[in-house]
């Protein structure tokens, strides 16, 4: 097989079902088993960190005191609009 090739079609889907990324990958020997291997391993894992809860409604708060929109917040952040709300607008606590 070492000749030959072949063409990979890997498609992402979004959580929304729809196709969010589509590559095309040529196979054919040992180096391209391990370019598969690789990316298959590490595509679409992200490497960023993490934001902590605090952070992230921080962030949120922020960027809305700044006039972004809660509909726009909502999926950057992949929480609700209602849970942006929530954080921009928290309900007062009742002191006992």
């Amino acid at each position: 097989m070492e000749g030959s090739t072949k063409l990979l079609s890997i498609h992402n889907i979004s959580p929304n079902g729809l196709p969010a990324h589509e590559m095309y990958l040529e196979l054919g020997g040992l180096n391209h088993a391990k370019q598969l291997f690789l990316f298959l391993t590490y595509y679409n894992h992200d490497v960023t960190p993490r934001l902590t809860v605090q952070k992230r409604n921080q962030h949120i708060r922020r960027r809305y005191a700044k006039g972004e929109a809660i509909s726009d917040l909502a999926p950057e952040y992949g929480i609700t609009p209602q849970r942006v709300f929530q954080i921009v607008k928290p309900k007062p606590r009742s002191g006992k």
